[in-house]
């Protein structure tokens, strides 16, 4: 064999592990979470994918051109509590933080956050919950009887995508739509692999 064959041949074999290191990596610059000494809440499925509720770390969102700072100091967060940045989210240490993964609202508003059980990734709870419909299902009917608002529905596809009209543990609801005739589906909607501009 030539050099190129063995150098493409290696390059293919360890692809999927070099991709799979980067993946479940943090973002460059930022260490990893230990999230073995946190508390942990309720597990749940969502995109195939197998998470544990954390206690002890929440998400806030970040405003237009507010910096992490900002964000952190508008929930009066303790000074380097900051974990990572997912996204348009902040995610920071809190003591408080039950393991539960109900979401709050308002200005202060702040998220659940899970940890991915099988890469120890940190993801954040947006709130919403992805619903797939039994045929002829109502949307609007089930978000009625469950205390959910319907966000928006994709009827063509039985889609539809539901957040609680107040403060719910979202694994619960979830668990309660899976449990409803006219639900084939119901996950929580999570945020772990965000991709950042260079």
């Amino acid at each position: 064999m030539n050099v190129i064959t063995i150098a493409v041949s290696l390059l293919l074999l360890l692809a999927p592990a070099l991709a799979e290191a980067q993946q479940s990596s943090p973002a460059s610059g930022e260490q990893a979470t230990p999230t073995s000494s946190l508390p942990k809440g309720p597990a749940f499925r969502s995109r195939g994918e197998r998470y544990q509720v954390l206690g002890a770390v929440r998400a806030v969102s970040r405003k237009p051109d507010e910096s992490d700072a900002g964000a952190l100091a508008r929930v009066s967060a303790a000074r380097g509590a900051r974990l990572e940045g997912k996204g348009g989210y902040v995610i920071y240490r809190d003591a408080a933080a039950s393991p539960t993964a109900t979401n709050e609202a308002g200005d202060g508003a702040t998220q659940a956050v899970a940890v991915n059980a099988g890469t120890g990734a940190l993801a954040v709870l947006t709130g919403n919950l992805n619903v797939r419909l039994a045929p002829g299902a109502d949307p609007a009917a089930v978000a009625r009887d469950h205390n959910l608002v319907l966000v928006s529905a994709a009827p063509r596809i039985l889609a539809a995508f539901f957040r609680p009209a107040s403060a719910q543990d979202l694994v619960q609801v979830a668990a309660g739509l899976s449990r409803d005739a006219r639900v084939t589906s119901a996950e929580v909607d999570v945020i772990e692999h965000v991709a950042e501009p260079q």
